[in-house]
Order: structure tokens, then sequence, then C-alpha cells
């Protein structure tokens, strides 16, 4: 082979090794990282003055920017550090109740949008009326005490305690022993006085009810009985000897019961049987309730004893947990103080405490304190709407979704009452300040 013919052979050859280098080099190659600078924008919460807004971005460990704004450009939110992560939940106030709003989420870089999310919007939540008229009703003479109440509808209203007349443990005209009464009904003009009868012949009086339906009604008088419409059952005894008194019931169905009250005494009855529930402590379980379909109950209390001691029971579908404890009565720093009552609506339940309402999301696993209500004894937190919260106690107390209304202006009236809220209609049960008679409030929106 003379020197050029060896010299092209070379060269092609060097050609197609360098041309089928490169072609490897380029299907080997990986594929083009995908940019940095999406951005996503959902509806976390919304009520009706607020809305809480999730940002998602890529999680790079360094610092990245976006705003936010309203489609009519009025809000614009744009965190000025910079943020580290993926998720922001940004909580936007101010906004009108009953309005629509649209909001965008964008990408910043170098102060220039890069990337922008879908729209999201919403239209806030209407306020309700914290207008109530009220009328009171005195029952019965000392020493009447009127311990729970419960509204079927504003026509149908169960009151129960110790209830006496004047005439009360003493013979009337035809020779007949007038005994107490344990209730009063109302029908929409009337109440009606009401005697559950135990054996031996005495008139029971309830320190709390639940009522499924005119033929089961349970209730709690230290034990438990049951009232068929005609006949009052002994259903359950407690152990008399520890000082245990059963005070308080609430239900999801007549196979799912709980009752609640002292030296720890929580006391479950699934439509077979009744069961204790081991607490371990001996603290005074003063309020129960639950979320309709009773996979979520909560049951809160506390004691007057040395050493004070105060917790929240979560039992979330059948696994109890405490999700709250103290031995201080007084808010100090991560603690509420002591929790009085319990409201529940949704996903949410509502705690009256020293510190004031605590709001507690049980399937975020969020909570928020609202001080509106701190100092204030609220015997009774009703809510039936995230924009529809009540409370009775030294005070009455009512949230709109927007403001908490507070007024005192049934002080005088009624001590120690216990309270339900249905629809725009409101009732309060207890004693009167001097204790002469038992005290009826109705309230109606």
């Amino acid at each position: 082979m003379d020197n050029q013919k060896l010299t092209r052979y070379i060269r092609t050859n060097l050609l197609n090794s360098l041309f089928v280098s490169l072609i490897s080099i380029m299907t080997s190659c990986p594929e083009e990282p995908k940019p940095e600078y999406e951005i996503n924008l959902d509806v976390e919460d919304y009520l009706c003055t607020w809305v809480k807004l999730r940002v998602t971005l890529p999680d790079s460990g360094k610092a990245k920017f976006f705003s936010v704004r309203s489609l009519d450009s009025n809000i614009d939110i744009t965190p000025v550090a910079g943020v580290i992560g993926s998720d922001t939940v940004l909580h936007i106030g101010g906004l009108q109740p009953e309005t629509d709003y649209s909001f965008r989420a964008y990408y910043l870089k170098h102060q220039k949008v890069v990337d922008s999310s879908d729209v999201v919007s919403i239209h806030t939540r209407e306020t309700t009326s914290s207008n109530f008229r009220w009328e009171i009703d005195r029952i019965g003479v000392h020493p009447t005490c009127l311990n729970d109440v419960q509204i079927i509808s504003e026509n149908d209203v169960w009151v129960v305690g110790d209830i006496r007349l004047e005439d009360t443990y003493t013979y009337d005209s035809a020779g007949v022993w007038q005994l107490p009464y344990s209730a009063v009904h109302w029908d929409g003009e009337e109440w009606k006085l009401v005697r559950f009868i135990g054996e031996p012949l005495y008139a029971i009086p309830p320190t709390g009810i639940h009522y499924f339906s005119d033929s089961s009604i349970w209730f709690t008088t230290g034990r438990i009985f049951h009232y068929d419409g005609d006949t009052t059952k002994l259903m359950w005894t407690q152990d008399y000897s520890s000082g245990e008194y059963l005070n308080h019931v609430w239900g999801s169905s007549e196979s799912d019961i709980w009752f609640v009250g002292t030296k720890g005494l929580i006391v479950h009855y699934d439509g077979q049987s009744f069961t204790r529930v081991p607490t371990g402590n001996t603290i005074r379980y003063s309020d129960v309730k639950g979320t309709p379909d009773g996979k979520h109950v909560f049951i809160v209390g506390d004691n007057i004893l040395t050493p004070y001691e105060c917790c929240v029971w979560h039992f979330d579908n059948g696994n109890m947990k405490m999700i709250y404890y103290t031995d201080k009565s007084a808010p100090t720093d991560g603690k509420f103080g002591e929790v009085m009552s319990v409201g529940v609506y949704d996903n949410y339940a509502y705690f009256q405490t020293a510190a004031g309402l605590w709001v507690y999301d049980f399937l975020r696993n969020s909570s928020e304190i609202i001080p509106s209500t701190k100092d204030e004894a609220l015997a009774s937190i009703i809510a039936q709407d995230r924009n529809d919260v009540f409370g009775f106690g030294s005070i009455w107390v009512h949230y709109n979704g927007e403001n908490w209304i507070t007024n005192n202006e049934l002080f005088w009236d009624i001590t120690w009452p216990r309270a339900d809220f249905k629809r725009n209609f409101v009732v309060a049960a207890g004693i009167a300040r001097d204790a002469s008679h038992g005290v009826i409030i109705r309230g109606y929106r």
C-alpha cells in the first residue's frame, strides 16, 4: 500500500471512531434536569375573613422567593427573606365575608417571574348573628337544682335535676305523698314536670341526660339509668366505697355511649355491656363530646385537690390517648391551664381553658388559642358550625366566624349553668344566684 492510500485509510478509520464515540456520548448523556422553578398553590383552609394558602416549591435546600397575589391585585404577599423547604402556609386576613377571591402564586428569580401556579378560588363564609332575645323561667323552690339540658327542637327540650315544689315531701289532699320531680319538658308553650321513678319508690335526680328518642333517654345520677318512655331501669352501679359518681353522658348512638364522673371514672356502653375505661388517675371528668359517627370522642376534667391535675383524653377510633395534661390550674409556658368544657364540630374540638378557647384540629394535629374568652368559666361549649360557636357559664359568648361576642347580661340570673344550642335556639339551665329556685333561660336568635 502506497503512502497516499495508507494516509486515507488511517484518516477514514479515525473519523469513523470519532463519529461512533460522539454518538455514544450523545446517547449516554442524562436528560436535561427539569427546571427548579415549578410552583403550586392550594387552599389549606378558609372561613369568613381569612384564608390559608399552601405554596409548594422544589426543596433544593436554598432560599427561594415567591409572591402570592389576588387576581384583582388588591392582595400581594411577598416574603422578602425567601423561604427554605418545600411547603409554606400563608394566613391572609382582612377578607370580607361572602366574597369571591382568586389567587395565583409566582416563582421569582432575581425579582423576575419565572413560573406561576394555577389560579385557586374561594367564596368566604358568611358570619352568623350574635343577637339573641332571652326569656327566663323560674322553676321550683329551694333546694331545686337544674343540672343538664338537651334540645331536640325548639318545641322539644329536656332539662333534668332535682326539682322541689312547696308541697314536696308532704301529703296532698288525696293523701298521696309528693315526691320531688326529676325533669321538666318544654313543648313550645310550657314546662311540664316529669318524674323518673326508681326502685324502691323514689324520684331520681339526674345530673346528666342524653336523648335518643322518646322511648330511649339515658341519664346519670352517680349510677346509669335508662328511660323507655314509661319505666326507668337501673343499668349500672358505681363503686360507692371509692366515692365514684357519674355526672355526664354523651353518645353517638345507642351502641356507643360514654359516661364520665369523679375519681377518674369513665364508662363506655357498646349496646351490650358496660366497660370501665382505665385512666390511671382520680380526676373529676366534667364533660364529654364527640363526632356524630363516634370515631372521635373527647373527655375533659380536672380536680380541685392537691396536687392539682387536669387532662384531656382523645378516643380516636377506639384508641385512647391523653393529648393534654397539666398540674397547674393557671396558664404557663406551653400549657393552657384548667380545661373546663369541650365542643366538637367537623374535625375541630373546642376546649374552654384558663388561657382562652383552645381550637384543636385533630386531623391536622394543629392548635390555636383564642384569648377572647380568657378567665371565663364556661361550663358548656356547643359548636354547630365553625362560624357558629356558643359558650355559656359566668357569661355567654358567641363566635360568629369573625369576632367573639361576650355578654354578661344574664350574670345576675343564673349560676352553675349547663346549656345546649341548636340552630337559632339556646337553652341554659342552673340555679338562681340566691339559690331560691331553679332557672331556665331560653334564647331566640
